[in-house]
This record gives structure tokens, sequence and C-alpha cells, in this order.
């Protein structure tokens, strides 16, 4: 069916690789609001890069090398991304950059979390993604290209990859759950005073940010050697 191939294409290695670009960036938001924001504008690209793709456009991209390559990448990048982050987390051992270095980092990712930014990343990783979809999408594809009852294969397409986009309205959700619980607890603080609620502030957030290294170091080996 096409729930089922859809569901089975959410947890193919590009989506994961998806998830865990998405997952980097939410680490970066400051609060709610922007979660919700960043999560919508890279859904909406991926999407497109799918709808694109069901259109007719985009066949370049349906390559199992690239395919390969981009989630190889991605999981590589995860795995030591996430490995700095929890040896960071347990000892005082800190990566230190050159100024220079470091204030051309903050600028690409001033651009990367941009909205147009942000949308533009769904959109190209989505477009590396393309040949991990099922047979039934692909199918999907050729009897729209062939002009064959468009008005019940083009629904059956958007059904089938805002069916495959759960995962990562999933992860966004959950994460908005996180950064709730974080600001109540900080907020119930009433018998602190601001400096003592701004460290527990920190704290949570440390703590935070160890999860999401954490689930990005297991989910970059599972990409990587799996």
């Amino acid at each position: 069916s096409v729930t089922g191939a859809a569901l089975q294409n959410m947890f193919v290695p590009g989506m994961l690789a998806l998830l865990l670009i998405l997952l980097a960036m939410l680490s970066k938001t400051r609060d709610k609001e922007e979660i919700i924001k960043v999560s919508a504008l890279y859904i909406c690209g991926i999407f497109l890069a799918y709808l694109l793709f069901g259109g007719g456009l985009l066949s370049f991209f349906y390559d199992s090398q690239l395919h390969y390559f981009f989630y190889k990448i991605i999981g590589f990048a995860a795995l030591l991304f996430g490995l700095a982050g929890v040896q960071s987390f347990f000892t005082a051992w800190e990566l230190v950059m050159p100024v220079l270095v470091r204030n051309q980092i903050k600028d690409i990712m001033h651009y990367i979390l941009s909205p147009i930014g942000v949308f533009v990343l769904g959109l190209v990783g989505g477009m590396f993604t393309l040949a991990g979809v099922g047979q039934s999408f692909y199918l999907l594809r050729d009897l729209f290209i062939g002009n064959f009852m468009r008005g019940i294969v083009l629904p059956l397409m958007i059904y089938y990859i805002a069916v495959a986009m759960l995962i990562f309205i999933g992860l966004a959700a959950v994460f908005h759950l996180l950064r709730s619980m974080m600001e109540h607890a900080v907020e119930t603080q009433e018998a602190s005073s601001d400096a003592k609620r701004e460290r527990w502030r920190r704290q949570y957030q440390r703590v935070l940010t160890f999860c999401v290294r954490s689930t990005l170091l297991v989910l970059g080996i599972v990409i990587v050697f799996v």
C-alpha cells in the first residue's frame, strides 16, 4: 500500500541523514517559536524536492551513488560532532579555534539558519535522497508523467510524501516538548534570583545539548557502519 511504502521510506539511510541535519539545526534554536519555524521551512524544502521529482523533474538526482555518498558523509559528520560533544560533557576538554575561523563559522551558521537557508538546505538535501524512494512512489511518478489519471495519482503522491515527512514532524514535536519542559523548570524556580535561574537555564541547556549530541553519535554510527 501507499501508506506502508511511505512509512518504510521514513527509515531509509538518506531520510535518517536528513533527520540528523534537522536535529543539529534544532539544537541551535533559542526558543519554541524558532523550533516551529525552522522545522516547517526544512520540511517544506524536502516536500518540494519530492513533489518536483514526482512531477518528472530532478531525474539527475535519482542516483544510488549520490544517495550513498550523501548519507555516508552526513553520518560521518554527525558521528564526529556527536563524539566531540559527548566527550566535552564529561571532561574539561574543549576544541579551541582561532577567532577568525570561529567568526567565519558563526557567519555561515547565521546564513544556514536564516529562513531561506533552512528551506534551501531541506530542498537540496531532499534532492540527494530521491534514490531512496520506494517503488510505489516511482510507479506513481511514472503514471503521472504518462498522464494517466493525474487527478488520482497526484493526491496519492502528496499523501505519500506527507506520510514520509512524519518522522521530521515527530522530531520537531519532541524537541519542542523538551524545550517547553526546560523553560517551565526554569520558570518554576520562583525563590531563586535571576542569576540562579540563569545558571539553571545553562545547566538544562547543557543536558539538552548532551542528549542531542548523543543522538547524533548513535545515529551517525548506525548510518556509517550499518
